[in-house]
Parts: structure tokens; C-alpha cells; sequence
């Protein structure tokens, strides 16, 4: 009877406990005066998880709190702040970039997930991210150009091809070919097909990259804003079934380059040989290993081809259903075709035509595939007089919401490349597709590149056409489940060839 007595009283005050304990992390922010939302019990501020994409939520924590530098959340029962403010967003980002150097984001339980870029934590983090900084060069993007205006001038054919069977085009399904198939052959030196119906090592990669399930959901967004859930359930960041071949593949494409220890890699012409070169200057240090070698080439497979393809579905999208815009594109490619050569035109005359890369950085305000830049303080930070972040507080920059804001961006919910030409420019750190400071994306260039490539190709070859009935950009509806922003249905277009 005792027993049954202690144990009750133990089991009262342990809610007891959890009561107290609730309600001082349900007021947190309340004692600070933050605008919040009231937690979930159980998953604070994150019960739009598998229901929305995150990229729809922070856009409409921005709506719902307008003007707010800064919104409370709750990451589980962890506080966390939301950052709505460009002059907080530089000082977290660059200025005190020391205290956080380090991102939300963690798996570190995963020998190669927890190894790559986007989830490697300092020093580590620094020590790979310089070594591979060579890779995206201004003078190797010249190296690469070759291949991506191959892999642009395929996409044109796929187009036609489709045409003539007078069939739509699902231009997400084309430009995940483009992406993978650029990417697979300029950094990995490795052939691949995919555009045009032919052999692709990599294809199988990137499509058991992108498969939709609902473990895979669960645990890709328990990395990002769950870290705790997922080191309880050891969630992996990548999956096998994808990692399995790839590290075959990168095997067999070392070893043809002679790419065993003491071969003597002296030049790093891509991402194989950079990798290659990375585990042997590293061969006696016992942090980096061939799965260090694997998470780069994982990660920059993963996201350079999902990112480079939904960003040209948008911006190919939104071209078909604005001729308008797509028109004054085409006048000002054609005119800057004319007395140039082909190698001069996409190595140097894409890059600084105005019009073209103004179409590019709306697309990517109006559609950022991942719409926020998440960080965690490494000790204790003071924000201004009423907020002091506790060490371990995660911080997201809400660059969706921002890029939404119509402070910054006048009737953000249209296509207008028109808010990027001169003399207009965003303010600083209101606009952030590619991150800002040292974590910003490291293959920056090499996706700009291939988006201007691809555009400039597609739009002087053909009149991109909507499908009668299609919906129009920007309502259709978005995957719930995943990471980043994509649609949730088949984005289709017609193409009519131009008259040269």
C-alpha cells in the first residue's frame, strides 16, 4: 500500500513538475514583451510541420506580425527568435558572425550528414568549406560554361522533342534532368544523359533525393527545426538507398583519375578532383575521411539540382504566363547575340545583361526555395534592451518574409523583374536567396550561371505558352511535406519556335 502511495505522490509531482515548468517556457516571451504566437504543449511553434511548407509559414509570420523586428518562437520547448529586421539580419549573418558561425540545423549523430557543409558546425566547417572555396571560382565557372551550354542548348531540344509530340512540357521534370545532368558532368567529370533519354549514373541519385515519404518528411524536417527529435530517432539527413550508389559512382570516377592516396592530385580542375585532393591533405587527420568526401558531394548534388531546377520551373512559369516580360527578355538577348561569338556570349555578355538577370533575382525573391537562414548562438548575445539570447538559442532570418514584405518589395505577390533594374536595388539584407556572410551558398556562382545558361537559351529558341486552364503562377499549391518550396502538382507549358 506504501508503495502504491509513494509512487502516486511521485507520478503528482512529477505533472506537478511539468506544469510548472510548461508554463514558465509558455511565458517566456510574454515576460520580454516579444509579439508571439502561443505555443503547441507539445511542439511549440512548429505545428505547421507536414501540414505547410516552411517557406509559406515564415512568409506569413511576417504578414501576421507586420513591422516587427523580431517574432518569438519556440523550437519544441526551446525559445527561439525570428528575425524580420535587415540591420539585426547583417549583424547575425556578418557582423557577430563569430557567435553564429554555427547552424540550427544538426544530425550530428549521422557519420556523413552531420560532415557536410550545411550541417558541419566550426571549426570543421571552416577548415572544408575553404579547401572546396576554389571549386566555385570566378575562373572556373569559365572551366564549366562548356558543358552548360551543352546541357542548355539539350533542354531546347527536349522541348521540341515534346512539341512535335504535341505534347506540355513538365518543366519540373525537364529542368531536374538539366540540373542533374549539368551538375553530374562540370563537378563530377562524370557523362550523363538524362535530357535526352540516354544513360545517367547520377539520375537514380537525385530522383531517391527528391522521392516524397512520410519518413523522410519526418525526419528532413526534425534536422531543420527539430534538432532534438532527431538525434532522439537518429534521423539521417541523406538517404541510403541515394548514398549507396553515389559513393560507388565517386569510387569508381576517382579511381579513374588515379585518385588513390599518394597519386598527387596538383590542380583542382572540378568537385571530384577537389574532393579527391581534400582526402589526401587530410589523409592523416582522423575528422576527414572518405565520408567527408561523400557529404560535399552529396549535399552539392542535392542542393544545387533541386534548387537550380525549381527555380527555373518558377521563372519559366511565370515567363509563359507573362509575354509581356518574356517579349522585352527576348529583344534584349537578341540584341546582345548580334556581332559576338558563342563562347563570348555566355562566358561574358549573360553576366552582365540586365533585364535577363533582373527576371532571375525576382524569381528568386518571389519564390525562395528555402526561405530561411537559420543560426544558433554559441553563447550568450544581447539582442537590444528587452532580449538577451540564452547560449544554444536558435535564430532564424526570415528571408521569405522579408522578400514578401511590401516595405521593401511594393505589391510583392506579382512578377515585376522591373523592382531589380537601375536605379532601383533592394536594401541591404532585405533580399537573401543565396544566405549573406561566410555560410552564404558556396555554389552561388555556378547556379547563377546555369540559370542565366538555360533562360537565355530557351527564350531565344522559343515563345514559351501557357496551357490553357493551368493555374496561374503562384496559386498553385506547394508540397507540405518537404523542406523546400515546390509545387504540389505537374507545372506545365507550351513552346511555339521562334522565327529567326
Amino acid at each position: 500500500m506504501l508503495t502504491w502511495v509513494l509512487s502516486a505522490l511521485l507520478v503528482l509531482l512529477g505533472l506537478c513538475w511539468v506544469r510548472l515548468r510548461w508554463l514558465h517556457v509558455r511565458g517566456y516571451w510574454a515576460r520580454r514583451g516579444v509579439p508571439h504566437e502561443p505555443p503547441h504543449p507539445l511542439l511549440g511553434s512548429l505545428t505547421f510541420l507536414m501540414r505547410d511548407c516552411p517557406a509559406i509559414w515564415f512568409r506569413d509570420m511576417r504578414s501576421r506580425f507586420p513591422g516587427a523586428p523580431y517574432v518569438g518562437f519556440w523550437s519544441l520547448w526551446r525559445p527561439g527568435l525570428l528575425v524580420h529586421s535587415p540591420d539585426l539580419a547583417r549583424r547575425i549573418l556578418v557582423t557577430d558572425f563569430h557567435c553564429f558561425c554555427d547552424r540550427h540545423i544538426s544530425a550530428d549523430h549521422d557519420s556523413v550528414g552531420s560532415k557536410s557543409l550545411l550541417l558541419a558546425n566550426n571549426p570543421f566547417w571552416s577548415s572544408v568549406r575553404r579547401q572546396l572555396s576554389s571549386t566555385f571560382s570566378a575562373a572556373k565557372m569559365k572551366y564549366y560554361q562548356d558543358i552548360i551550354t551543352l546541357k542548355s542548348k539539350e533542354v531546347v531540344k527536349r522541348f521540341e522533342h515534346e512539341r512535335k509530340k504535341e505534347k506540355a512540357i513538365d518543366i519540373r521534370l525537364a529542368f531536374s534532368d538539366f540540373s542533374t545532368d549539368a551538375i553530374s558532368a562540370a563537378l563530377l567529370g562524370v557523362g550523363s544523359e538524362s535530357l535526352l533519354g540516354g544513360a545517367s549514373p547520377l539520375r537514380f541519385v537525385t530522383r531517391e533525393f527528391n522521392r516524397s515519404t512520410l519518413y523522410r518528411g519526418v525526419s528532413w524536417t526534425s534536422i531543420f527545426f527539430a534538432p532534438d527529435i532527431a538525434r532522439i530517432f537518429r534521423f539521417k539527413f541523406f538517404p541510403s538507398e541515394a548514398l549507396t550508389p553515389l559513393r560507388k559512382l565517386l569510387l569508381v570516377a576517382g579511381s579513374l583519375r588515379g585518385g588513390g592516396v599518394g597519386s598527387g592530385v596538383q590542380v583542382a580542375r572540378d568537385l571530384l578532383d577537389s574532393l579527391i585532393k581534400l582526402k589526401q591533405e587530410n589523409n592523416d587527420k582522423q575528422d576527414v575521411s572518405s565520408d567527408t568526401s561523400l557529404a560535399q558531394a552529396a549535399i552539392l548534388l542535392q542542393g544545387g539540382y533541386e534548387t537550380t531546377a525549381l527555380t527555373l520551373t518558377f521563372a519559366t512559369y511565370e515567363l509563359a504566363h507573362h509575354p509581356d516580360v518574356q517579349e522585352k527578355l527576348y529583344e534584349e538577348l537578341s540584341e546582345a547575340r548580334k556581332n559576338v561569338d558563342e563562347k563570348e556570349f555566355y562566358t561574358t555578355v549573360l553576366r552582365n545583361l540586365t533585364y535577363l538577370n533582373c527576371c532571375i533575382k525576382e524569381t528568386l525573391r518571389k519564390y525562395s526555395t528555402m526561405g530561411w537562414l537559420d543560426r544558433v548562438a554559441r553563447r550568450e548575445y544581447r539582442v537590444d534592451e528587452r532580449v538577451t539570447l540564452a547560449p544554444g538559442a536558435p535564430v532564424y532570418v526570415n528571408a521569405a518574409g522579408m522578400h514578401w514584405d511590401p516595405r521593401y518589395f511594393p505589391r510583392p505577390e506579382l512578377f515585376l523583374p522591373e523592382r531589380f533594374e537601375p536605379p532601383h536595388a533592394p536594401q541591404p539584407f532585405t533580399y537573401l536567396p543565396f544566405g549573406e556572410g561566410p555560410r552564404q551558398c558556396i555554389g552561388k556562382r555556378f547556379g547563377q550561371q546555369a540559370l542565366r545558361s538555360v533562360l537565355a537559351t530557351l527564350v531565344l529558341a522559343a515563345r514559351l505558352l501557357p496551357v490553357p486552364g493551368a493555374p496561374p503562377p503562384g496559386s498553385f499549391r506547394y508540397e507540405p511535406a518537404g523542406v523546400l518550396l515546390a509545387p504540389d502538382q505537374v507545372l506545365l507549358v507550351q513552346v511555339e519556335p521562334r522565327r529567326v
